[in-house]
């Protein structure tokens, strides 16, 4: 592979080579004949013009106007300006400190322009995006390209917003859903869509150049935790953020998801500039969900030991009823507990962060350094953090530079468990937990001790106990991302360029799980009381990145880019972790005291392989026609040999081809288009052809894992590996346009996409000899359909008052395509989903209810049974749910299931405005999101009135009488007739309209001999959420699988935030 990836490289830089002679040897006749048709016939042309500032109309002195490579002018005190043209249709660039670059053309028979200029970052169409290492203007992109205006967020995020947060809201089509709101957790990502049964929908990452992981390699020790790769990234350090939505060929199999480009600060100027920020901030804790209070528990729970036989008398003698002075121990069970506020409360953050950046002619720098302490709103949700960067650019000769990209991340976090039907998870046993115990216990007198409870008599944990120094759980990480870029510059047109990079993430998880008020489920061959466990992980990454680029102009008309060039990827993840149990004491917390015959110790391994190589040409007449065509051949050791879809066979090995060409045309540089209303029409469109190698390590060979069987490890067969697995692969169609209208005081993006993907990843059913249930296999097809739309407005344009307002809105349509092995199911924590063809790929799947059955003949009116396990039926009666039955056999089964909701959104994306008067500023942001269903897994746990739970404040309405009208059924231990069977009773309308952020900020008037700056500001977050969801929180995403989407499993809720800081720049 290695030596097949220098033959392409060379070939590829041998083919620029060619075309960069042909362009010399062009070069050197064109000047002949220039001069030549000057003596004759050609005119000197020349345009007038005056630049102007579009808020107040004053004139700009001192702007650069220039046709690029032919003419240039400074505009006069009064703005105007003379310049000479090559042609009557000329491309004209301003620039001028402080304003966005313009770039205007010229018309035949106009003879004076009026330019207006906005301030830098106004008009998203014309910002400065960073795409494959070169700074480059949207305008002049012919693919679907949005970039992140960083200036109204940077320096004003709150403490729990890290980067992947940061990111909702900002770009039309992706998709961004908070985890929960756990510090130091990151968010689902997805652009335009799902892209994948079992792959990543993510998009690749691409910092400084080099591919960044954001993965967690680790096993879920603590439940329902992950680490987010990009918290460790620093909003503040962050320069630019740009979105490649549909031109991904040239990352070949890993760009299928579309690519964020994400540019680390660098210093701006040569003098010495320093930033400093501190924040503090209060942590608001969310309102509690309704559950039961002890007199309505009490009397649910008698109807429900009722149903397991037990008289009226036997209740009331149990020690939870007879509260008299017999029962020594009435104390514990005449309390009113709050669980909630127990492991939830208050708290406070605090971020400190200090940036330096100068430097000569030869070095420029830019360092930076950050703390942030975040105590969440989860007793014991601790973040402690520290980052530093050091950013640099080093001038080695005339034509030699070398720039390095070095950060440094160290975490400490104390975290617990999450999650519903969890024993460990504080916020789920605060919720079930029975509100006439306490916290503590009690002596006969009636006095509390400062022991804790021990587990009670319903086998609930204590929720105390878990958010208690008793109960551990840490996990501390530190990350080292390092970079280097040397550049050769051969000349202004020809360059060499190579990015060598490394990454090293190491981290340390352990917990422990007290004897002492908590529950543990025991073993088949022992008797569980106490729990730990410690693991290790590492992440070991390398990369490089070599290409060759040439860039000719042809006169003034043709200009021609190439790029040849190769990348490299190599990655070793590793995990290994212990349990033990039953330690001495609770005072024994390390796994090295458990029992050696209960303790396990596993892990996992997983490397993989990448080499990518490329070639990239783009062509541009008068900047107005542009075409691209990407091409990238990609092989991986993930990939089978025997791949054929989009293979290309060299040797033993298949490698993909991967191929895209872009077109654009900017309507309203030609002569024909005048107008006053629109000043930039621009249409773009492409074809491209990209893949996913998400595909698992190994899953294409077969491999061996270990086993304890009677104390003595061994190694079995892993799974059946496929040969013939491959990448999937991902057709996408663009049709984009881009507007300015009125000036530029209206700005609009619009993309249409049709994507399809083929080769999917699925699932295969196995033959019970194989000893497998399942292998991985290609086959199935799938389309997503849908838009991106992206307007801006400035509704007032003064000097002293600006009104901007805009709207990012997205929507997409997935159907399934070809399942070669049919529908299939998957479950998650109580929900199922189906995918199947002609559907969504993960729509909810379960009984549809008519209510609750008001009396014995309504019930028996319908006819309608259950089939138990012996084979007998259980007939519905009074107070059970009516569900439907589909196809009329009066049981209620599997064969009842259908489609009760899907979890993709109809529209989703956001709102924001800026108002900016004087030195005061303001700018909020709103998310939302429209039409997606959610299963709501903790209102099933709080309703299903059949265990000794507590309930939500609904069961207070269940059905007790014949003839009442409720939704609610009946209590009823065990649930016989599986009243809670996973229905549309449980699924709900997730639509939210958030603010998300809103900040006020004023700039100080300083003197500037002691400070350059001084800014002072109050940003909350979650202000409110407008939503009909019964939870905590509307937003979540336990992990990144399809099959967990729109699934709330009862993780910490986000919470509002409210900060202070200020900002001095030296």
């Amino acid at each position: 592979m290695m030596q097949l990836k220098y033959k392409l490289f060379i070939g590829g830089a041998a083919l620029a080579t060619c075309m960069s002679v042909g362009s010399l040897q062009a070069r050197s006749v064109t000047p002949s004949v220039k001069l030549e048709i000057a003596a004759g016939a050609v005119q000197e042309l020349t345009i007038s013009g005056t630049v102007r500032v579009a808020d107040s109309g004053a004139p700009v002195i001192g702007a650069n106007v220039q046709v690029v490579g032919f003419s240039a002018a400074i505009t006069e005190d009064d703005g105007t300006f003379s310049l000479k043209l090559p042609s009557p249709t000329a491309k004209i660039t301003i620039n001028a400190p402080g304003y966005q670059e313009k770039i205007v053309f010229a018309k035949t028979g106009e003879s004076n322009l009026e330019i207006w200029l906005y301030e830098e970052d106004y008009n998203p169409i014309r910002q400065e995006a960073v795409l494959f290492n070169e700074k480059q203007s949207v305008l002049s992109q012919v693919a679907a390209v949005q970039t992140v205006d960083l200036g109204k967020y940077r320096w004003k995020t709150t403490s729990n917003d890290n980067t992947a947060q940061f990111l909702q809201g900002k770009i039309a089509g992706l998709n961004v859903v908070r985890n929960s709101g756990t510090t130091n957790t990151g968010a689902n990502l997805s652009l335009r869509g799902i892209n994948s049964f079992y792959g990543t929908s993510k998009p690749l990452l691409v910092v400084d150049g080099v591919l960044y992981d954001d993965e967690d390699y680790s096993a879920e020790l603590l439940a329902n935790y992950r680490e987010s790769g990009l918290a460790n990234i620093d909003v503040k350090d962050i320069d630019n953020i740009t979105v490649l939505k549909d031109g991904s060929a040239l990352y070949g199999a890993k760009g299928s998801n579309g690519v964020i480009f994400i540019t680390t600060a660098r210093a701006k100027e040569l003098a010495t500039r320093i930033d400093f920020l501190a924040t503090t901030g209060f942590n608001n804790k969310p309102k509690n969900l309704p559950v039961m209070d002890s007199r309505g528990y009490r009397n649910y729970l008698s109807e429900l030991l009722s149903t397991q036989g037990l008289g009226a008398d036997s209740i009331a003698r149990l020690p939870y009823y007879k509260l008299d002075a017999e029962n020594t121990e009435r104390y514990s069970y005449m309390n009113e507990t709050d669980w909630q506020s127990e492991v939830m409360d208050h708290s406070i953050n605090q971020n400190y962060y200090l940036k330096v950046a100068g430097g000569d002619n030869i070095a420029q720098y830019a360092l930076s350094a950050g703390y942030t302490n975040d105590r969440g709103v989860l007793q014991y949700d601790d973040l402690t953090r520290y980052n530093m960067r050091l950013n640099g650019d080093l001038t080695l000769s005339e034509k030699f530079t070398m720039q390095s990209n070095l950060s440094f991340s160290y975490n400490r976090h104390h975290i617990r468990n999450q999650g519903v039907d969890s024993y460990s998870s504080p916020l789920y046993q605060a919720l079930v937990k029975s509100p006439f115990l306490a916290p503590y216990g009690f002596d006969e007198q009636g006095n509390m001790s400062p022991v804790f409870a021990d587990v009670d008599v319903f086998n609930q944990s204590n929720p105390a106990v878990l958010v208690s120094e008793n109960t551990i759980g840490q996990n501390q990480s530190y990350r080292f991302v390092g970079n280097l870029h040397f550049n050769y510059q051969f000349n202004e047109r020809y360059a060499l360029r190579t990015i060598a990079g490394l990454v090293y993430d190491k981290g340390r998880e352990n917990f422990f799980l007290p004897e002492l008020g908590v529950f543990s489920e025991d073993q088949p061959t022992a008797e569980i009381r106490n729990e730990a466990g410690v693991q290790n992980r590492k992440l070991f990454g390398l990369f490089n990145e070599t290409y060759f680029s040439a860039n000719n102009t042809f006169g003034t008309d043709h200009r021609l880019s190439n790029r040849v060039g190769f990348r490299v990827q190599q990655r070793n993840a590793e995990y290994d972790y212990g349990l033990a149990f039953n330690t001495a004491n609770d005072n024994y917390v390390n796994v090295t005291g458990g029992s050696n015959l209960l303790r396990q110790i596993r892990g996992g391994f997983g490397n993989a392989n990448w080499m990518n190589t490329y070639m990239s040409h783009e062509y541009a007449y008068k900047e107005r026609y542009m075409v691209r065509w990407d091409a990238a051949l990609d092989g991986s050791s993930r990939f089978g040999n025997e791949a054929r879809h989009g293979a290309l066979k060299l040797g033993k090995d298949a490698f993909a081809l991967n191929t895209a060409l872009h077109a654009a045309w900017m309507v309203s540089a030609e002569d024909f288009f005048r107008t006053d209303v629109i000043n930039l029409l621009k249409l773009r469109a492409s074809y491209g052809v990209s893949g996913n190698d998400d595909i698992g390590d190994y899953a294409a060979r077969t491999y061996y894992i270990s086993q304890n069987f009677l104390g003595v490890q061994g190694l079995i067969r892993g799974n059946i590996g496929n040969p013939a697995l491959q990448w999937e692969r991902a057709f996408k169609t663009n049709l984009g346009l881009d507007l300015s209208l009125a000036k530029e005081r209206v700005n609009v993006s619009l993309d249409i996409y049709n994507h399809r993907f083929k080769d999917m990843i699925t699932y295969q059913a196995l033959s019970a000899q194989t000893g497998m249930d399942l292998a991985f296999t290609n086959g199935a097809a799938m389309r997503n359909n849908g838009l991106d739309l992206n307007i801006t407005g400035r509704l007032i344009n003064k000097p002293n008052l600006k009104w901007d307002m805009g709207l990012q809105l997205a929507a997409y349509r997935n159907k399934v395509l070809t399942l070669p092995g049919g529908a299939f199911e998957t479950t998650y924590y109580g929900a199922r989903m189906i995918t199947e063809e002609g559907g969504a790929a993960n729509q909810f799947y379960g009984l549809q209810t008519y209510g609750v059955f008001a009396t014995a003949r309504d019930a028996a009116n319908t006819g309608l049974s259950r089939r138990l396990t012996d084979g007998s039926l259980l007939p519905f009666e009074a107070g059970d749910v009516h569900f439907v039955d589909q196809n009329g056999d009066n049981i209620i089964d599997e064969k009842d299931r259908v489609v009760i909701g899907n979890p993709n959104p109809d529209w989703f994306g956001s709102l924001h405005t800026t108002l900016r008067y004087k030195r005061f500023s303001m700018h909020a942001l709103f998310t939302y999101s429209l039409g997606n269903d959610v299963y709501n897994a903790t209102r099933h746990r709080l309703e299903n009135v059949s265990s000794y739970h507590n309930q939500s404040i609904a069961v207070n309405y269940r059905w007790k009488e014949e003839g009442q009208q409720t939704n609610i059924p009946r209590a009823n231990w065990g649930d016989p007739l599986n009243n809670a069977e996973f229905s549309d009773r449980w699924i709900e309308d997730g639509s939210y309209l958030r603010l998300r952020t809103i900040n006020f900020g004023y700039h100080v008037p300083v003197n500037r001999d002691i400070l350059k700056s001084f800014d002072a500001f109050l940003t909350v977050n979650n202000l409110f959420t407008v939503s009909k969801y019964l939870g905590y929180d509307p937003e979540f995403s336990a992990n990144s699988s399809i099959y967990s989407q729109g699934i709330d499993i009862g993780m910490t809720p986000q919470f509002r935030t409210i900060q202070v800081g200020i900002k001095a720049g030296f």
